[in-house]
């Protein structure tokens, strides 16, 4: 639409041109070629989301009202133009994506599937086995209301990472909650720091052990050297 258009106005004024000039317009011609081109060049990112638009549209990755993550974006789909798509996130902002950016990139519809599974991580410290850890983190997940009780609940080992035992609390929740989805994770991870604290279990914080092939040797100096040493 764009290209048709900036062509219908390149026709017209070089019509124009001829009728004023008569045959004495080659100048002009090449004036006007050089401008064509470069809003030709200029119209290149809108032609490519006008494109992108198409695929979008004939592909149907996502829907109107479905959740999507594109990039580190997360939204409502809330309309989807030859030109941009629109989703709200759920901070009641309208972000416009380019449809180039959104087409050309990884798109995680969260609501084509029904219910959806969040993972929430949690690191506790070495010394407790997993044995211990992983009732207190299941009784916080089935305790919360937001959640689905089946699938059930289920605390992972997800990883042994330098300064802590990584858990990961898996669980479901419907997808008329994927709106809530921040605001569910903080609240499982605040009340697993608090259901942790209470049962006397530490969640490290970053640390590292330094080891030396040889002993270190301490040279303790009295005042009247170090004195010495200075003068």
């Amino acid at each position: 639409m764009v290209l048709a258009r900036y062509l219908a106005l390149v026709l017209i004024l070089v019509w124009t041109a001829y009728l004023v000039a008569g045959r004495e317009i080659a100048p002009l011609i090449g004036a006007l070629g050089v401008a064509g081109l470069a809003v030709s060049l200029a119209a290149q990112d809108t032609f490519s989301n006008f494109i992108a638009g198409v695929v979008l549209l004939a592909d149907r990755p996502f829907r109107l009202g479905d959740w999507i993550r594109v990039g580190d974006k997360l939204g409502r789909v809330e309309g989807i133009t030859l030109r941009t798509t629109r989703i709200r996130t759920p901070d009641n902002e309208l972000i416009a994506i380019p449809n180039a950016k959104v087409a050309g990139g990884e798109i995680q519809n969260l609501s084509a599937g029904g219910p959806l599974r969040i993972h929430v991580p949690v690191g506790v410290a070495y010394r407790y086995d997993p044995d211990e850890v992983r009732p207190v983190l299941l009784r916080v997940l089935r305790s919360h209301p937001g959640l689905l009780a089946e699938p059930p609940p289920e605390v992972w080992v997800r990883e042994l990472a330098d300064s802590s035992v990584n858990y990961e609390l898996v669980a479901w929740i419907p997808e008329d909650a994927i709106a809530r989805l921040p605001k569910l994770t903080a609240e499982l991870t605040e009340a697993a720091k608090k259901a942790l604290d209470a049962a006397g279990i530490e969640i490290p914080f970053p640390q590292r052990t330094l080891w030396f092939a040889e002993p270190l040797k301490v040279v303790q100096e009295s005042a009247s050297q170090s004195e010495s040493t200075k003068e």
